[in-house]
């Protein structure tokens, strides 16, 4: 398994979906997005500017993350080149932006009615291989533990602040958990049927 197959596994895969008349249609805003109709041709070439799109998105955080919390802590006194970084990132988010909003030039609007949440849902655990979903299954897992712990600590010291991370922590780890495990249902169920 190349790191090609993880990024398609977690990200690419739940965007490109098959509608009613078995014809891959391309969400490349997700949920919040129509979907597009996708001729078999240009399959391969949508997941690669989806990879495309991932990595940029990726690397925009990172480097997000490491302007941003230096602008965040330390008041008034951020050296020049944490300025440039940020203005680089804000940069960086527009290109990603701009990326989205072409992935689907030239392409057909889907004629079928948007999913609904729960079946855009559905569709995207059925279409990730099933690595992903059990990989969901332990992170989320492992996600709850310490922050059962921490919740419990936070509780003990009246610290209402660690209280709200641990629930909003809990409340991650348990979303995750969930949809790892659903995803292993539903695969389950689809091969008994």
């Amino acid at each position: 398994m190349g790191l090609k197959s993880i990024f398609d596994g977690l990200y690419v895969d739940q965007l490109i979906q098959k509608n009613d008349r078995g014809e891959a249609v391309m969400y490349p805003h997700g949920l919040a997005g129509r979907g597009y109709v996708l001729p078999p041709e240009r399959i391969e070439a949508m997941r690669g500017k989806l990879r495309n799109l991932m990595l940029v998105s990726l690397a925009t955080g990172l480097f997000g993350a490491i302007a941003f919390i230096p602008i965040l802590t330390n008041g008034g006194h951020v050296p020049v080149l944490t300025w440039v970084g940020a203005v680089g990132v804000i940069l960086a988010f527009a290109v990603v932006i701009y990326m989205q909003r072409h992935l689907a030039d030239g392409l057909q609007a889907n004629a079928t009615a948007r999913p609904s949440i729960g079946a855009f849902l559905r569709n995207a655990r059925m279409a990730r291989p099933l690595w992903s979903l059990w990989s969901e299954v332990v992170f989320g897992a492992i996600v709850i533990v310490p922050s059962s712990r921490d919740l419990f600590s936070a509780v003990h010291a009246a610290d209402s602040i660690a209280i709200g991370q641990s629930v909003f922590m809990l409340l991650v780890g348990g979303l995750i958990l969930w949809d790892g495990a659903r995803g292993v249902m539903q695969r389950r169920n689809a091969a008994s049927a």
